[in-house]
């Protein structure tokens, strides 16, 4: 069985998903996305949905591909283009192979990066209070890891969407801890 992404804009169709076996539903700014866990129900879900309304269609196959085909510095910018785009699970699939490789401090600050978007994941999915506790608590680890040498990227107070924009991601990609895998 494979996963399938499907990102859609029809908020409409959103809620007609809600509860359904066999998916998970993230609500974002767009529309929501929908995790089909069951192969079975995919032509149904596709049936349902009008063509326009996909935003973007994905799964863990292509993923696969993805992080064996780029090195790791274009994986980790792939990454930071799925987090803009509140693709967070994804992103959140592509660092672990940065996170699995890594060591010391480098294995920490991936694992805040994985975490800011556990927190997003968990605004979608209707978990308000659990994402701004692993917020919290993954800012106060990006503060202990770089103690007078802070990194002020992600915003002070949860919010949802959390984007970045190229300075940030420029921040993230060029301090001394991420250029020690990249």
């Amino acid at each position: 069985m494979v996963r399938v992404l499907i990102g859609i804009n029809d908020s409409v169709k959103c809620t007609h998903f809600k509860g359904k076996r066999g998916i998970i539903l993230r609500h974002t700014t767009y529309g929501c996305e929908i995790d089909i866990f069951d192969n079975s129900l995919l032509d149904d879900i596709l049936n349902e949905v009008k063509e326009n309304s996909i935003v973007f269609s994905s799964s863990d196959e292509h993923l696969d591909r993805v992080k064996r085909d780029l090195d790791d510095r274009s994986l980790i910018e792939y990454a930071f283009t799925l987090f803009n785009q509140e693709r967070y699970w994804e992103y959140h699939e592509i660092l672990e192979k940065i996170w699995r490789k890594s060591d010391g401090k480098t294995k920490e600050f991936v694992q805040c990066l994985i975490h800011v978007g556990v927190s997003q994941v968990k605004f979608q999915l209707g978990q308000p209070d659990t994402a701004k506790i692993v917020y919290y608590r993954t800012m106060e680890r990006i503060k202990s890891l770089f103690s007078n040498d802070q990194l002020h990227i992600f915003p002070g107070k949860f919010q949802y969407p959390v984007i970045l924009d190229d300075i940030q991601i420029g921040t993230i990609m060029e301090n001394k801890i991420m250029k020690n895998i990249i």
